[in-house]
């Protein structure tokens, strides 16, 4: 703890000294520019990193700070911040994406819970095949909800291919959208529970082959 209060006094000190050199004295006596250097200080101080996705399609992923970009990014595409930094009055996260690092505006990002990173993270990868592990099996839903109406069930041990990934709620649940509009399952229960693996589409096969015959001996 002392050496954190040690560290965030002389980066203080540090940052003054700075502004000092480059800034009109005049300047360093107005109220806002105190408060200004403090927040930013308090900020980069403060920071730890978090899970989170991105808010919109387009968001540009930079080489820097308000560099150039490198990368557009898609909407809830999963990002791992690991550092703050403050340019001007810009605000930037520095982020890990499945296609690479960089820096991105902090309006671009929404925190989430780590669970539905890694899943977000496994789809984005390729894992787009869902593997029923719950043994009560999976409802299907009419919609990305589960007070929608029931249209369906996946039995445990079955195998089924997954169209996109939907928002998840305040809830923690992350909903998968099958194939040909034919309803939507919950990837997780948002306690920490998964109610199915992710899968390659090789991997599902493999999976469908070793379990097609237990399934049916389930099912009696």
């Amino acid at each position: 703890m002392k050496n954190i209060i040690r560290k965030t006094i002389c980066s203080a000190m540090t940052a003054v000294t700075l502004s000092a050199c480059v800034v009109a004295p005049s300047a360093l006596n107005m109220n806002d520019s105190k408060i200004s250097i403090v927040n930013s200080i308090n900020a980069e101080a403060a920071f730890e990193p978090f899970y989170g996705t991105i808010t919109v399609t387009g968001a540009g992923l930079r080489d820097k700070p308000n560099g150039s970009t490198i990368e557009k990014l898609w909407a809830f595409t999963p990002v791992h911040v690991v550092d703050y930094e403050t340019v001007g009055r810009n605000e930037w996260y520095k982020v890990e994406t499945p296609d690479g690092e960089g820096w991105v505006s902090y309006r671009a990002v929404d925190r989430c819970s780590e669970e539905e990173y890694n899943i977000r993270l496994e789809f984005a990868e390729g894992n787009r095949t869902a593997f029923v592990t719950n043994w009560r099996g999976v409802p299907v839903k009419a919609s990305d909800s589960a007070a929608s109406n029931t249209v369906g069930t996946l039995p445990f041990l079955s195998v089924v291919q997954l169209e996109r990934l939907w928002p998840s709620g305040g809830d923690g649940i992350v909903w998968a959208q099958l194939p040909d509009g034919k309803g939507f399952i919950q990837i997780n229960d948002g306690n920490g529970g998964m109610n199915v693996e992710l899968l390659t589409a090789e991997q599902g096969k493999l999976m469908n082959d070793i379990y097609g015959i237990y399934r049916k001996l389930f099912r009696r």
